[in-house]
């Protein structure tokens, strides 16, 4: 059975253990991609008016975090994205289970997806110049 969790960001489960949300990193970035490419296609942009700055990107932090540096805030994100908070968000790869608040193990997972979305947003950019 799936959950449905907001514009084709679907989960089986959304109370995934450590190794299930480790492994699937890559598959919840690139399901937040593909919504952000859907709602804002120029996110991932230097010159987009936000511009997303990746040293400062950290997963771990609400402002810092992709849609707070998009939408001001995570939580204006999921709502402009139409993502239930705390279910939407964690399938689509913009959070996971207490990143911003950093209990224990969940710090791992938010710097696994901050260097994801890191390298997403270079490879796109690096592919833009040339």
């Amino acid at each position: 059975m799936y959950v449905y969790t907001g514009h084709g960001c679907k989960s089986a489960h959304f109370n995934l253990t450590k190794e299930e949300a480790m492994a699937s990193i890559q598959k919840r970035v690139a399901r937040g991609v593909k919504l952000l490419d859907k709602k804002k296609p120029s996110w991932w942009r230097k010159n987009a008016t936000f511009s997303i700055s990746l040293s400062g990107l950290k997963m771990t932090n609400s402002p810092s975090s992709v849609l707070g540096q998009i939408y001001d805030d995570h939580i204006s994100g999921c709502y402009k994205l139409n993502l239930t908070v705390g279910i939407g968000d964690k399938t689509c790869g913009f959070w996971c289970e207490n990143s911003f608040t950093g209990e224990t193990g969940d710090i791992a997972e938010a710097r696994a997806l901050s260097t994801e979305w890191r390298r997403v947003i270079r490879k796109r950019r690096a592919a833009e110049a040339t």
